[in-house]
C-alpha cells in the first residue's frame, strides 16, 4: 500500500503571525526594561574603617574630585571621609549630625548633607567648615513667613543646577521638591503628597542633567519623575521597579538603586535600561536595601546597603 503525503500549500493562518508577533514584542519589551547584565566586580573591602568607628545602616555616598568617598551613616561618626585607596580621611562635622540622610558633592568640592531629625540641609566647605544651613535646627514644616525662610521634614537629598541653584528633596515628610539660589535664598516648590503628575510620594533622590532638567526619585509611588527646572512636569518612567537612589555619570548615563528588588540599574536620559546588576543577599554582588549610588571618575561606582551595613564599590570591568 503507497502511503501518499498532502502537501498544505495554504499560507499561514492569522493566528500564526499574531503568535511570531507577539514573541517578538515580548523580546523587545524584555531588552529595553531589563538591558544587559553590567560587567562589574564587587569590591566589599576596599575602604578601611576604624575599629573605633564602625559603619552602621549607611544611606548615602558621594565622591568628590579627588575621587575621595564620602558616607552617611548611623554610627558613631555620621559623616565619615575616605581617600581614593579606601584609608580613612576624617570625620565631618563631629558631633552636628543626629540621623543623616543625604550626601552630594558640589563642583566646587563643598559637602551637603541632609539630616532627617534636624529637618535641614548643610553644606560644608571642603576644610570642614559649615557655610550654609538651610531649615531649622528640629523645626519641621514648610515656611517660616515672619524669617522669610523654607523649611523641611525629613529632607532626603541635594542637587545642583548649573548655576549654583539648589534643589533639595523634601522627601519623607513634606513630599515636595524645594529650589533655592546658590546662595540659600528660596525662589519656589513644587509637589504634595499624590500620585498625579508633578505629586510626590517620598521623593527619596534628586539629579539635575546637562539640560537642567530636574530627576527625581518617587519612591512609593514606583516611579522617576521628570521636571524642568521650574519644576514644569515633563514625562514619567513607570518600568523601573521602585527608585530609592540616583546618580548622574560623566558619561550621561543614570544609575539607579532599586532598594526593593536590589537591582542596580543604568539608564540613558530617557529612561531606557542600558543594563542591569545584582539581586538579593549577603554575598560579593548581592544586595540588601541597596540605597545610595555614586559614580567615581574613573567610572567605579559605590552603593551603600543599609541592611547589610555595608559599602561595595563595583569596579567597571568594560
Amino acid at each position: 500500500m503507497k502511503i501518499r503525503y498532502k502537501y498544505n500549500k495554504q499560507a499561514p493562518s492569522m493566528n500564526w503571525f499574531k503568535s511570531v508577533l507577539t514573541i517578538v514584542v515580548l523580546i523587545y519589551a524584555h531588552n529595553s526594561i531589563i538591558g544587559q547584565n553590567l560587567k562589574l566586580k564587587p569590591d566589599l573591602d576596599f575602604i578601611s574603617v576604624p575599629a573605633n568607628s564602625p559603619i552602621s545602616t549607611p544611606t548615602g555616598v558621594a565622591v568628590n574630585s579627588k575621587n575621595h568617598v564620602f558616607i552617611t551613616n548611623s554610627g558613631p561618626k555620621k559623616l565619615v571621609e575616605y581617600d581614593v585607596n579606601g584609608q580613612y580621611v576624617r570625620e565631618l562635622i563631629p558631633g552636628i549630625l543626629v540621623n543623616p540622610h543625604g550626601v552630594r558633592v558640589d563642583a566646587q568640592d563643598n559637602i551637603w548633607v541632609t539630616d532627617l531629625e534636624l529637618h535641614q540641609v548643610l553644606k560644608i566647605s571642603p576644610k570642614g567648615q559649615i557655610k550654609l544651613v538651610l531649615g531649622q535646627k528640629k523645626i519641621s514644616g514648610l515656611f517660616d513667613k515672619e524669617r522669610k525662610m523654607a523649611l523641611f521634614f525629613k529632607p532626603a537629598d541635594i542637587a545642583f543646577g548649573s548655576n549654583g541653584n539648589i534643589y533639595v528633596a523634601d522627601g519623607y515628610g513634606n513630599s515636595r521638591v524645594v529650589k533655592f539660589d546658590k546662595n540659600g535664598n528660596f525662589i519656589k516648590a513644587w509637589g504634595e503628597l499624590g500620585d498625579a503628575e508633578g505629586q510626590f510620594n517620598n521623593p527619596h533622590n534628586i539629579i539635575i542633567d546637562h539640560k537642567e532638567r530636574v530627576y527625581v526619585a518617587d519612591r512609593n509611588n514606583k516611579r522617576i519623575q521628570v521636571f524642568s527646572s521650574e519644576g514644569n512636569f515633563i514625562k514619567s518612567w513607570t518600568h523601573l521597579g521602585k527608585p530609592w537612589g540616583l546618580s548622574l555619570a560623566d558619561d550621561k548615563s543614570i544609575y539607579m538603586t532599586d532598594g526593593t528588588n536590589e537591582v542596580l540599574y543604568k539608564l540613558d536620559l530617557e529612561g531606557k535600561v542600558l543594563g542591569t546588576y545584582g539581586a538579593p543577599g549577603q554575598s560579593a554582588g548581592n544586595f540588601r536595601a541597596i540605597h545610595g549610588v555614586a559614580v567615581g571618575l574613573d567610572g567605579h561606582i559605590y552603593v551603600t546597603e543599609v541592611i547589610n551595613w555595608r559599602v561595595a564599590k563595583l569596579k567597571k570591568l568594560e
